[in-house]
């Protein structure tokens, strides 16, 4: 449930729940620019679903 909190203000509103981060990770996301962030949570979001796909 926490992860789930700190994903869905990550992810700028946009739920993400196949994504599980470290509580440091979680704190240098936090730190960059907007953009940045949405680009990599959704680079993490399509690598852990082509996983899932394999």
């Amino acid at each position: 449930m926490v992860y789930n909190k700190f994903e869905f203000i990550i992810s700028g509103g946009m739920a993400v729940p196949s994504l599980s981060l470290s509580f440091g990770s979680v704190i240098y996301l936090i730190y960059l620019p907007p953009f940045l962030r949405f680009i990599i949570v959704q680079l993490v979001y399509l690598h852990r679903l082509y996983i899932g796909i394999l």
